[in-house]
């Protein structure tokens, strides 16, 4: 598939050639006309979505619709995802894990990169008749269990895996050294721009945190290190969808990388259930994750998941902050999910106790 850059470019032609290579239509068959419509502010921070409607000549059956992706052009978010690799991370998913995944993955039709450029575009299957947990709303205990379990048994069947140092040349380890260098002005830009534009979301102690952020990021990045699993990366509501039987897709794999599974909990429980649900279930749903996980044969401790855990909770507030830099140019859909991200990764920091694990790193 050609390396188209904006929607404009997207012809009856060329999603003809796409849906044929993919097997979804017959070589005889074609795409007559094609429409497409923004996903707008329901779409992602880091990638421009739309839903493209297609018309076949006469006798030919392929989906009625794809989900295009190409990278965002809000600068701070493109700077953060071209130093971090997160587009490719993404391609390669598709292409190697999404396979075996214990989750449903969107059919990709199409996608092409260009050498030397970070520019993508991805054409995919559109799982829009499948509901998906708003963000906003936050997963309700069911939703939580089952979405757990799914990331559980992603997370066993990856531990310390023979194939992870090769996959760690695209999934980069949560202790690579571009975090390292990347991270603190990252972080700076974002909490500035959330002190300035959401103010009443700061907790005082966690305030103080923030403004120390950059000088216990070495520490938790090595704590979170080890051991080894293959992490989704943002694993939060927003990327997970269910069907009427419960059936679970999963999208989104910009942000897959290596290090220890507890962030992925960590970063589902603080980003995408609210605290009344945390409250009540989240040691229920903390021992869902660990029993399936040692239940698919994984020596790992509570005691140390529960180590870990804290020190992710700690490491997410960087997701509950670096979106911020962006905040003129994001709709008022996505501003609401930033707010809703950073306050109840505050608020679960606060109720973990979770700045506790600091000293010890």
């Amino acid at each position: 598939m050609p390396l188209f850059k904006s929607i404009e470019e997207l012809t009856p032609e060329l999603m003809t050639n796409v849906m044929r290579a993919s097997g979804e239509i017959g070589t005889g068959d074609s795409v007559t006309a094609v429409s497409a419509a923004s996903f707008g502010d329901d779409g992602g921070l880091l990638s421009f979505l739309y839903r493209v409607s297609m018309e076949y000549s006469s006798g030919a059956q392929g989906p009625a619709t794809a989900v295009v992706k190409f990278p965002t052009d809000d600068p701070n978010q493109r700077g953060i995802a071209d130093a971090l690799g997160f587009f490719n991370r993404e391609c390669v998913f598709y292409n190697v894990v999404a396979p075996t995944a214990p989750f449903h993955c969107p059919t990709i039709y199409g996608q092409a990169q260009e050498e030397g450029s970070t520019d993508f575009v991805i054409i995919m299957e559109d799982l829009g008749h499948m509901d998906r947990i708003d963000q906003v709303r936050g997963a309700s205990k069911e939703e939580s269990e089952t979405v757990l379990t799914a990331l559980a048994k992603l997370h066993a069947h990856y531990w310390e895996h023979d194939d992870l140092d090769e996959l760690s040349a695209t999934f980069l380890p949560l202790d690579n050294p571009v975090y390292h260098a990347a991270l603190p002005d990252v972080f700076s830009a974002g909490w500035a721009a959330l002190k300035a534009n959401a103010p009443d979301l700061l907790d005082p102690t966690v305030e103080k945190f923030g403004d120390n952020y950059s000088s216990h990021l070495g520490g938790m990045l090595a704590a979170l290190n080890s051991p080894r699993t293959l992490l989704h990366g943002d694993y939060r509501s927003d990327n997970l969808l269910l069907d009427p039987d419960g059936k679970l897709a999963v999208v989104d794999f910009q942000i897959t990388s290596v290090g220890n599974g507890a962030f992925d909990i960590a970063y589902f429980l603080s980003s995408s259930v609210t605290p009344e649900v945390r409250a009540e279930h989240g040691e229920y749903l903390l021992g869902v994750y660990h029993d399936t996980l040692t239940g698919e044969g994984v020596d790992f401790s509570f005691e140390d998941f529960m180590r870990g855990f804290q020190i992710a909770l700690d490491f997410c507030l960087i997701y509950g902050v670096a979106s911020f830099a962006g905040w003129e140019s994001f709709g008022s859909r996505q501003r609401e999910l930033m707010r809703t991200i950073a306050s109840r990764t505050m608020t679960s920091i606060v109720d973990a106790d979770a700045l506790a694990s600091l000293p010890a790193i």
